[in-house]
């Protein structure tokens, strides 16, 4: 996909952070002659990451641990992001595929490539993907406040 896309859809690749994977992706993007479409920040403080994802049109969450619920995938529906997940069962409590993100097998080959293919190629589909994340955490109820609430009534119940 990068290799044949990443020109056609003129798609900048910007990874916020670092980590042991960093070495592997910049020599697979040297190898694909798209070296120049790839921007690693390094290590940025934690308050700068929403800054930082202001830069870009589509947010690409990677798969996680069963239990896991990332901070980045909720600053990516408040930001009002066009999301690509994995379509595993923790994402399904936060997303809905096609409605707020799109959501891909993680072991069927070149699904997220098409998310992505769909995402560049559709601007109405971004766009409509992209407006629907910061409902989400309205009506989910998905901000620090509405999270304190509910604390205080469990306690409130319980006392």
């Amino acid at each position: 996909w990068v290799a044949n896309r990443a020109a056609q859809h003129n798609v900048h690749l910007l990874v916020i952070g670092d980590g042991p994977a960093r070495a592997e992706i910049e020599m697979c993007a040297q190898k694909l002659r798209v070296a120049d479409r790839l921007t690693f920040t390094g290590v940025v403080a934690r308050e700068q990451v929403p800054a930082l994802s202001m830069a870009f049109d589509i947010a690409l969450q990677t798969a996680l641990v069963p239990y896991a619920s990332p901070l980045c995938l909720f600053e990516y529906l408040a930001l009002g992001k066009a999301i690509v997940a994995p379509d595993q069962p923790n994402h399904h409590e936060i997303l809905a595929s096609g409605v707020d993100a799109l959501l891909y097998d993680p072991i069927a080959p070149l699904r997220i490539e098409k998310a992505l293919d769909a995402l560049c190629q559709d601007s109405e589909l971004r766009m409509r993907i992209a407006d629907a994340a910061p409902e989400v955490i309205l009506h989910k109820h998905l901000t620090w406040r509405q999270h304190a609430r509910k604390v205080v009534a469990l306690f409130g119940r319980i006392a």
